[in-house]
């Protein structure tokens, strides 16, 4: 584990830059409209699943940010509530707290505990809206976990993957808040979620992997990926190992706040 000052600023350089470069936009064999409507019909079963499932989650996680000049990585906690809250807590190997994440979904915190530093923005705002939207940002527990609201939009057509999923295209008309995933009918779970609001040249990629079903009493539509890998512009910029991931199913806002001490420096983001 590093837990270096390269570390430490390695989320902060990506919230701030963000990484270029170019992102097709996934797809595959357009499928015939019987195939798709079932399709459709058992993606919408499986949101309608996970609707009963926990809605957020408690995990010990290991944060490994990539750089175009170096990586580094950090283990912590993870606390998660939808559809916005968000809150990562890195920890030297002393159990010592080094940096703080928060979020509401619409504005974030990012305290630097030994540089005595606190950054304070908005999640879709300055570069971050070449990869997703105010809306998309705001339901970030959702597809940070693979899961998506409820009431989403789904269009009619649906392509096939060589490895036998389906990506089926959310959200209102042609509009930059659409996304695309990829979900496997025969395992019942979400395997990557892409935004489209930048265009080629700006996407955000998440892709999950998830443990076996069958260790556990677990239904397929509940699982929490053990692995969650972020691109951003077709360079992966974090990867997430979960563990020991334990259900929360109230919303406490506190434990979502990050209290700023008054000696730490506030700098403002774009």
């Amino acid at each position: 584990m590093v837990t270096d000052r390269g570390t430490a600023y390695g989320l902060l350089v990506i919230l701030l830059v963000f990484l270029g470069g170019c992102a097709t936009l996934p797809g595959g064999k357009l499928v015939p409209n019987l195939e798709a409507e079932q399709v459709r019909t058992a993606f919408r079963s499986t949101l309608k699943q996970q609707q009963k499932c926990p809605a957020g989650i408690d995990a010990d996680v290991t944060a490994t940010f990539y750089g175009l000049f170096s990586s580094g990585s950090i283990n912590g906690y993870l606390l998660t509530y939808p559809p916005g809250f968000l809150r990562f807590e890195g920890v030297n190997p002393l159990g010592l707290t080094e940096n703080i994440l928060t979020s509401d979904g619409h504005r974030f915190n990012y305290l630097l505990i030994r540089q005595r530093e606190a950054y304070i923005g908005e999640l879709a705002s300055g570069k971050a809206k070449k990869y997703v939207t105010p809306r998309q940002a705001a339901s970030i527990s959702f597809w940070l976990l693979g899961r998506l609201p409820a009431a989403v939009s789904i269009k009619h057509d649906v392509w096939q993957d060589n490895n036998g999923a389906y990506w089926l295209t959310l959200g209102p008309g042609n509009s930059t808040d659409a996304a695309r995933v990829l979900f496997s009918a025969r395992r019942g779970v979400v395997e990557r979620y892409v935004t489209m609001a930048g265009g080629d040249h700006g996407r955000l990629d998440v892709s999950y992997h998830y443990p076996d079903a069958s260790a556990g009493n677990i239904k397929a539509s509940c699982l929490v990926p053990d692995l969650v890998t972020i691109s951003l512009g077709g360079h992966k910029a974090i990867s997430l190992a979960i563990r020991d991931a334990y259900p929360i199913s109230k919303l406490d806002k506190k434990q979502f706040a990050a209290r700023i001490p008054a000696a730490f420096e506030r700098i403002n983001l774009p």
